[in-house]
């Protein structure tokens, strides 16, 4: 699946949204893909929607994927995950989780660069 089909503009919003049977092992990478193509395009927010993260990333994959992506959207860009909060571990800092679109798009309106 390319980029530009799951990866759609609203303004200063960018969304990432993966379909439900996309691969758990293949996420990270997307996001990062993700991370850097909204600040190649100079977007301040991104909001990621990922249903199928139905089980929590290991440890070391979040830490990979905590600094691949801090590191490539560096201090200008908010990342947002829609998913359970315990998918998300103390190794995600600087990814905010919310249980659903609404509350996740309401706090980067208020909290967002």
């Amino acid at each position: 699946m390319g980029a530009t089909r799951c990866f759609n503009i609203h303004g200063d919003l960018a969304i990432l949204r993966l379909p439900a049977d996309y691969p758990t092992e293949r996420v990270t990478s997307k996001v990062k893909s993700a991370v850097v193509l909204a600040r190649d395009l100079q977007i301040t927010k991104l909001l990621v929607i990922a249903p199928s993260l139905t089980a929590a990333l290991s440890a070391a994959e979040q830490g990979w994927s905590n600094k691949d992506w801090i590191s490539a959207a560096a201090d200008d860009l908010r990342i947002v995950l829609v998913g359970r909060r315990e998918l998300i571990g103390p190794s995600m800092r600087g990814v905010h989780c919310f249980p659903s679109e609404e509350e996740a798009i309401v706090w980067l309106q208020v909290r967002g660069l």
